[in-house]
């Protein structure tokens, strides 16, 4: 009976060290310094280091995890995140800002219908729509129309922290002036 119980606070306790362990690896992977410290990533530092996101009226800066990795649970999926950008980055690095623009519309595509699929999750979890207050009329409008259309945050708010990708589809509201970008 004894030998149970010593056994089962020995589990508890690996199995807290464990999560322990795991916390501090994503804490670890998932800061700016991790995720910027590969030769890929400085253009896409770059141009993040001039956004809203980075240089913020209220202090709050939104780091490369918070937008580009989903929250919750799924962060332990950054592990697998962590393994595939590796092996990209031995295998097909990119070197030049030729590299980079020439890979940028790829992965803004991926990003976007990562966003799309999830309804703007990523997005959500910092900006609450209850509390906007968009400055524009044309803002407001268009964040009126979001409750009665089901287009999320990424369906107008994109290109706001990397350079400017075409997105196909969109240059219509675009023209129509529904896009505060």
């Amino acid at each position: 009976m004894i030998r149970s119980i010593i056994g089962f606070f020995v589990i508890l306790f690996l199995g807290f060290l464990l999560a322990l362990g795991a916390w501090q690896f994503i804490h670890h992977v998932g800061g700016w310094d991790a995720c910027t410290s590969c030769h890929s990533m400085k253009f896409a530092d770059e141009e993040y280091q001039k956004s809203t996101h980075y240089k913020s009226r209220s202090g709050v800066r939104a780091g490369c995890v918070d937008c580009h990795i989903p929250g919750g649970v799924l962060r332990v999926l950054i592990f697998k995140q962590l393994i595939k950008d590796r092996y990209v980055e031995l295998t097909n690095p990119i070197v030049t800002k030729g590299d980079w623009d020439r890979r940028r519309p790829a992965l803004a595509k991926k990003v976007r219908d990562r966003l799309v699929y999830n309804k703007s999750d990523i997005c959500v979890g910092c900006h609450k729509e209850d509390a906007m207050v968009p400055m524009k009329d044309r803002g407001k409008k268009a964040h009126q129309e979001m409750k009665k259309t089901g287009d999320t945050c990424i369906d107008c708010h994109y290109n706001l922290v990397h350079e400017r990708v075409p997105w196909e589809g969109k240059a219509k509201k675009l023209e129509e002036g529904m896009l505060d970008l």
